[in-house]
């Protein structure tokens, strides 16, 4: 079900330094379905359990976001899309919020980081060219493995993840920093030396700016869910995965390891810095390229 809701604000704070300390969700809950999303949670306050069915859309998220940038204490920081749901997730062919989303960010040629697991994104690459003229545009795609038989079980309604990392070319020649953020590294599913080899050849073939793996986190209400799919899906898997998984984090011995093959994988592909936020931008000329790094 979708229901239209209107926000107070756009903008919301975290202290945790991912791609950026501020996050816009112009959606609550999301339609692309992955099993392991840790964003349940986000749907307690609104007394609703179905984070994948039940899609509220903030219909004047717009409005709110130029209001927020109007404010003579907004200093122009990067902001993240999104830090719980995909603005690009299949509901927004629809909304189309984000358009006027971006035209407010070139009003005020603001940094934007942009997370998606879809090509959707390329309906609107002239409005984020001209964004990346004033300031400065990081296209993340999130990506767990190019095993299309495993994508389809572990998020079912996402593009397949290699047209989602081939439209980081068309990004990149918009001028764009673009990179990968392989997660999340499923232990005995999709973390393999030769399924994240794979993913790493292709950022390579890609000239990705960045690319970062992390291994899964099993937080809260994903637990449960998550596990009862791979004892379904993959039941081979489950008795090892549900074993390392004590608590919400893998064991630090299988993290070690891997730490090791990711390490091993920089050296062969790299050089690539692990991911760096983009720095806040200061004033500058009105159509001056700004640089990417």
């Amino acid at each position: 079900m979708i229901r239209e809701i209107q926000a107070k604000s756009a903008l919301h704070f975290h202290g945790n330094l991912t791609a950026s300390n501020w996050d816009v969700n112009i959606y609550r809950g999301c339609g692309h379905c992955c099993i392991y999303c840790f964003a349940r949670y986000s749907h307690s306050y609104l007394e609703d359990a179905d984070f994948f069915g039940d899609i509220f859309v903030k219909t004047n998220i717009a409005e709110c976001l130029d209001k927020d940038f109007s404010r003579r204490s907004w200093c122009r920081d990067p902001v993240n899309f999104c830090g719980v749901t995909d603005a690009y997730q299949p509901v927004e062919e629809q909304y189309q919020l984000m358009p006027e989303v971006l035209k407010v960010f070139i009003k005020h040629r603001n940094p934007l980081v942009l997370v998606t697991k879809s090509i959707l994104p390329l309906r609107d690459i002239r409005l984020i060219s001209e964004l990346a003229r004033v300031a400065q545009v990081t296209i993340l795609v999130s990506v767990s493995t190019l095993n299309e038989t495993i994508s389809n079980i572990t998020e079912p309604n996402s593009t397949h993840p290699a047209e989602r990392l081939n439209m980081l070319d068309r990004f990149r020649e918009a001028g764009c920093r673009t990179g990968i953020l392989m997660m999340p590294v499923i232990p005995y599913l999709t973390d393999s030396e030769e399924n994240l080899r794979e993913v790493f050849e292709l950022a390579q073939k890609t000239g990705v700016n960045v690319i970062e793996p992390d291994i899964l986190n099993l937080r809260g209400s994903t637990r449960e869910p998550f596990l009862n799919v791979i004892k379904k899906e993959f039941p081979d898997i489950y008795p090892d995965l549900s074993r390392l998984y004590k608590g919400s984090n893998s064991d630090k011995t299988y993290q070690n390891n891997m730490k090791v093959l990711i390490r091993k994988l920089y050296r062969e592909y790299g050089p690539w810095p692990q991911y760096v936020p983009p720095e806040r931008i200061d004033d500058s000329p009105k159509g001056q390229q700004l640089s990417l790094f």
